[in-house]
Order: structure tokens, then C-alpha cells, then sequence
């Protein structure tokens, strides 16, 4: 049983109550015992979701992409080319992330190709492989800077989050989902501008509540968001002391990634003000 209820457990509970990366080497244990018993497809299960969980953990970024590379070739060695094809997807996601690709904010390159699997039928999916595609599209149009295209993706991706209840792309998609709306605000009537901000709201009382059960995992996004949110709404003194909890929090905590982009947000908001 081992290889399958540290997958569960790793995977859909630890995370909201620890540190995702208490995680990291449990899952290489439960990939371990899942070859040695010879439960294949939850072996690799749990090195599927290492990589998964490690790129929301803030882990570096190069030394992830050779450990997922290892663990693809062995999940199509092992014939387990469901978790091969999301392993793939995120090992893309990371190589955009480190440049090596030509277009950003699509997954196309070495290791998938968005279109070829977005142009099956729907039947042909699975819920759960859309949902990562989408959640990647997200992330990666918002820290490009494709703001509504973001946004679009989020719309996709709303479809299919049922699919992976549980995990760490829920409290990432509404992370996401009010970073991307904010950056829009000023680019909306006023009509549309109540209805982001409700949509802020919404996404904000349930980082409250995962920020009050696992805040080194979320409290420093809650924080994030309502600096953006005070931003739009002219609140500076309000904004300054939320960039510099995010920062704090964030580099505390060693989320490196949410760490550079609280900052680079706070620039921004120093920069439009000529300071």
C-alpha cells in the first residue's frame, strides 16, 4: 500500500496543512517502493507528482527539469504513458520558464505540443490533462505579461478544476486568476471593474482560509493580492506594507519563485509613482 497512500497523501493533503516541500522526499519514496512491489502505475504516480509538486514548492528550476527528465524516461519505460503525457506537460512548462522555448506561452516544444493534444476530441482527454494544460497557460501568460490572454486561460481552466480537487493548482488558480484580473482593472468600464473586484473577493476568502491552516504555503499569496488590490484602488500606504509582508513571507518561507514576483510587482508600483 505504500506507493498509492503517499501519493494520496503527499499529493492531496499534506500541502494544506505543511510545507509542500515536506513533500518532495516522500514522493521519491513512494516512487521507490512503487517499483520495488511492482505497483507500476502509482509509482509513477508519485514521481509525476514530485515534479508537480516541486515547481509549486519554488524549487530551482534547472536541477527540477533533469529530475523530470529521468523520471519520464522511466514512466515510458514502465509503459505509463497517461502520467508520461503530464509529466511531459510540466517538463515544458519548466523548460518556457528557463527560455527554451519560442513561444512563451505556449507548451510547444521538446516535450509536448498544447495543440496536438487540445485538438482531440474532448472524449479523448481526460479532465485532469486539460486542467494542467490550462493552469500552465495561466501561470505562464500572467508572468509574460499577456494579461488577458491569462484571464482566457483561466476561463479554460475553470472548466476542468474539479478534476484535481485537492491538489496545489487550486489555491495556484486563484492565485493567478486575481493577478490577472487586477493587472486588467484599469483596461475595464466601470461596470466591469465591480465585477473583478467581486471575483478578487472571492478568490481572497478562500486564500484567507488556506492561509489560516498552512500560511508558509499562503499566506504570503493572500498578501500578494491585496497589495494589487489596494494598488488599483489607490490605497499606497496599504499596498506598500502588503508588498513587504508578501516579500518577507514569500523569501521566508523559500518560495523563491512568488518571492521574485512579489518584488517585481512592488517595482512596478514604485516605478508608476516615479520613485
Amino acid at each position: 500500500l505504500k506507493a498509492s497512500v503517499t501519493y494520496m497523501v503527499q499529493t492531496f493533503i499534506r500541502h494544506w496543512q505543511e510545507h509542500s516541500r515536506k513533500t518532495l522526499p516522500l514522493l521519491l519514496e513512494g516512487y521507490s517502493a512503487g517499483l520495488e512491489t511492482g505497483d507500476i502505475l502509482f509509482g509513477a504516480f508519485n514521481a509525476q507528482g514530485y515534479g508537480f509538486q516541486a515547481y509549486w514548492s519554488g524549487v530551482e528550476l534547472t536541477g527540477l527539469e533533469h529530475e523530470m527528465t529521468k523520471h519520464s524516461k522511466a514512466m515510458r519505460q514502465l509503459k505509463q504513458e497517461q502520467v508520461f503525457n503530464i509529466n511531459e506537460i510540466y517538463r515544458q512548462f519548466v523548460h518556457n520558464l528557463l527560455g527554451r522555448s519560442a513561444h512563451p506561452c505556449r507548451l510547444v516544444g521538446e516535450c509536448c505540443d498544447e495543440e496536438k493534444i487540445l485538438s482531440l476530441h474532448p472524449q479523448a482527454n481526460s479532465a485532469n490533462t486539460l486542467c494542467f494544460i490550462y493552469s500552465c497557460k495561466l501561470v505562464l501568460s500572467y508572468l509574460f505579461h499577456e494579461y488577458h490572454q491569462a484571464i482566457a486561460q483561466a476561463i479554460e481552466e475553470e472548466k476542468y478544476l474539479d478534476s484535481l480537487r485537492g491538489t496545489a493548482v487550486i489555491p495556484a488558480f486563484h492565485f493567478y486568476d486575481s493577478l490577472a484580473r487586477l493587472a486588467v482593472f484599469f483596461d475595464a468600464e466601470e461596470p466591469a471593474q465591480k465585477r473583478l473586484l467581486e471575483r478578487v473577493a472571492a478568490n481572497q476568502d478562500k486564500l484567507k482560509l488556506w492561509a489560516q491552516h498552512a500560511p508558509m504555503n499562503y499566506l504570503h499569496k493572500f498578501h500578494l493580492v491585496e497589495a494589487e488590490r489596494a494598488r488599483v484602488l489607490g490605497k499606497e500606504h496599504e499596498a506598500r506594507e502588503y508588498y513587504d509582508q508578501a516579500i518577507d513571507l514569500a523569501r521566508t518561507h523559500e518560495y523563491v519563485n512568488e518571492e521574485a514576483l512579489a518584488n517585481e510587482l512592488a517595482a512596478q508600483f514604485y516605478l508608476a509613482r516615479g520613485q
